[in-house]
């Protein structure tokens, strides 16, 4: 009996045992459940509660299934180039499908990420493999702006880092620019692009969007203000002046910190095309010129002002040279000029005489100025200049081409008379250029030296005759001595030819 029990306990005992084997090892043979990683679809840009912008990282709904949910949830872990992840954050949610890294700065920094799906099981920390994409943040930016064409130029990084494996392909980048009035999208396969002739005073938002494997990324926004190109202000010729040999000089004003450059524009006829005379870029400061393809005509002037972009130029009022003459009437000297055609013009006439400068006031246009005042003058120098100014305002003065007139206190001379021939033809005197002279007396000899004629008034002139007869053809000497008022003596000698 006690044979029977013993016998009956071995079997039990090696039939637990064998029990027991069969389960550890069935146990060792199925392992531990198996984690699997979760699937990053995206890695975003957006903005936290505050307005600052934030990597925003997205992966697809996980399945738990078999799982405890309170138990489980995901690991965040930054990517660091070369050297695998660091600054691990726990998700304690299971039902988390992204999340938003709080340390990123999108907008000047790009960054990878890590994700690793874990649940506690029977007390034990079980975690998948970890995930990454070798994916990051697109960054975008504004490497140029340039209004005058309206154009903005974007940059961007690739969307996969270095360390992706080999074989990895960009996605497709598709680029919008959004303004309160304009929407247009670009598709491109290049980290650029460009877009043109935006509207203008309105702020476009910028943004590039992914596709990869059906998941869509996007970058962080950009602003733009497209704004209309400043323009200069408006130019004026500030002098223009004519030489005597009409050679035209003149100084432009112009906004030093807008303008690009000035272009002259010249005409003689201001209803036809105008001519470019000269150009002027901000390194010709200060703009003057010189100019004389236009000669004596009167000529039309306007400066044109480009900013920068060499558009939208602002032109000047059109302004015109002031053509002066100048004729000896005798007893008075006769000016005649053009004027500016504008209203609120000054116009002054100098006069220099002896070194004195007289000024009058030359009236009104059409510029017409008799001067009778020069013959009261006692002139040491028988050169007498005038000249017009024209003021415009207070800035713009035209200055006309100084004419000369010679006022001589002299006598002119006959060089021929013909005898018995009436009228001044056959008469030799002495004719005044200006006035009388205060003394005179006219001697004429014959060939032998015998003084033929002689008077002490300057209207008696000599016929040809010497006691009664007509003297031979041929020549006769004359000598003149006379005196005007406040000069000295003059002798004039000369010869007279008789012609019969």
């Amino acid at each position: 009996m006690n044979f029977f029990k013993s016998g009956f306990i071995i079997k039990l005992n090696r039939l637990v045992l064998a029990l027991l084997f069969f389960v550890i090892f069935g146990n060792l043979l199925k392992g531990q459940p198996v984690i699997e990683p979760p699937v990053i679809d995206s890695i975003s840009v957006d903005t936290a509660a505050n307005g600052v912008y934030h990597c925003v990282l997205g992966w697809k709904p996980y399945d738990w299934s078999g799982y405890d949910i309170d138990s489980s949830g995901f690991i965040v872990r930054d990517v660091i180039p070369g050297s695998g992840y660091a600054n691990p954050d726990t998700i304690f949610n299971a039902n988390a499908t992204f999340y938003m890294d709080y340390s990123s700065d999108p907008v000047n920094e790009t960054q990878g990420y890590g994700l690793v799906a874990f649940s506690i099981v029977n007390g034990e920390f079980l975690k998948s493999e970890i995930e990454d994409q070798f994916s990051r943040n697109i960054r975008l930016q504004v490497v140029n702006y340039d209004s005058c064409t309206a154009s903005v130029s974007l940059s961007w990084n690739d969307y996969y880092s270095d360390e992706a494996p080999s074989g990895t392909e960009e996605p497709a980048y598709t680029l919008k620019a959004i303004s309160l009035t304009d929407s247009r999208v670009a598709e491109t396969t290049i980290n650029s692009y460009t877009f043109e002739n935006l509207n203008r005073e309105e702020t476009y938002q910028f943004r590039l969007t992914i596709d990869p494997d059906g998941f869509s990324s996007s970058s962080n926004p950009v602003n733009v203000l497209i704004t209309t190109p400043e323009e200069p202000s408006k130019p004026y010729i500030e002098t223009l002046s004519n030489s005597e040999n009409f050679i035209t000089t003149g100084a432009i004003h112009a906004d030093d910190m807008v303008t690009d450059y000035l272009l002259l524009m010249g005409s003689i006829d201001p209803a036809t095309v105008f001519d470019t005379v000269d150009e002027f870029h901000v390194e010709n400061r200060p703009y003057t010129f010189s100019e004389s393809r236009y000669g004596a005509n009167i000529t039309y002037y306007y400066v044109a002002a480009f900013n920068t972009c060499g558009i939208n130029p602002v032109y000047s009022d059109t302004i015109n040279t002031i053509v002066l003459s100048a004729a000896d009437n005798g007893d008075y000297i006769s000016l005649q000029a053009n004027g500016l055609g504008k209203t609120d013009v000054q116009y002054k006439l100098y006069r220099q005489a002896n070194g004195e400068t007289t000024i009058f006031d030359a009236g009104s246009e059409p510029i017409l100025y008799d001067d009778y005042s020069v013959f009261d003058l006692t002139l040491s120098n028988p050169a007498v200049r005038y000249h017009i100014e024209a003021s415009l305002g207070d800035s713009v003065i035209v200055k006309s081409n100084p004419v000369e007139v010679k006022i001589l206190d002299d006598l002119l001379w006959p060089n021929a008379i013909i005898a018995g021939e009436p009228g001044m033809d056959g008469a030799f005197k002495a004719i005044p250029q200006r006035s009388l002279p205060a003394s005179y007396n006219l001697k004429i000899y014959n060939k032998w030296g015998d003084l033929i004629f002689e008077t002490n008034d300057i209207d008696n002139a000599w016929r040809g005759r010497y006691k009664g007869s007509f003297v031979m053809s041929g020549g006769y000497l004359y000598v003149a001595t006379y005196k005007f008022s406040e000069k000295k003596e003059k002798v004039v000698r000369g010869t007279v030819t008789v012609i019969h």
